[in-house]
């Protein structure tokens, strides 16, 4: 039988091959559609009041943890925005199975970036392309830093730009119960 880490494990592995495996069912099905890696440096002002500095280990997870929703609901904001932009009426139910998917992670950085940010991997439908960049390539003020690549989509490359913007996800196994450390998006 195996233990709780190691299911857990297997969950989070899990997790990560079923989105890589929807987004190579979604580049089979539309061969001309985009996959992008996104990542989404806040805005220093964002995380003052909060004692950031100095924390380590299960502290500062924690600390990331509780802020995760926060830096989420600005990452959603943007992209609803976008949506909005270079797709109208997004929101309409028949329009949902045309929506680019999203999947984004909180990251923790030690390359001496003092706050978390978020990275995400984006399939983009190829009618929404141009809009997509066009989007994407504008600051946002709540963004310190926004990259917008185009990601290599043969299968290894895909797998590994996955792994690596779910990388402070997967590393959490036991003590992200309590936080959300992904998101999907459509709106």
């Amino acid at each position: 039988m195996l233990s709780n880490l190691r299911l857990l494990q297997c969950y989070k592995a899990f997790e990560t091959d079923r989105i890589i495996e929807d987004f190579a069912g979604r580049q089979r099905c539309e061969p001309q559609s985009h996959i992008y890696h996104v990542t989404a440096v806040f805005e220093p002002h964002w995380f003052h009041g909060k004692v950031w500095s100095g924390r380590t280990g299960l502290a500062r997870h924690e600390l990331v943890g509780k802020f995760a929703p926060q830096l989420f609901g600005l990452f959603r904001q943007w992209w609803v925005h976008g949506l909005a932009d270079y797709m109208p009426n997004f929101y309409r139910p028949n329009k949902r199975p045309h929506q680019p998917v999203c999947h984004a992670f909180v990251d923790d950085t030690n390359d001496g970036e003092p706050y978390p940010h978020v990275h995400a991997v984006c399939w983009v439908p190829t009618a929404l392309i141009e809009g997509f960049e066009r989007w994407s390539a504008r600051q946002w003020k709540e963004f310190d830093k926004l990259d917008v690549r185009a990601a290599d989509e043969t299968p290894e490359h895909l797998a590994n730009t996955v792994r690596y913007s779910a990388k402070y996800h997967a590393k959490w196994v036991l003590h992200d119960s309590a936080y959300d450390l992904r998101i999907s998006l459509p709106a």
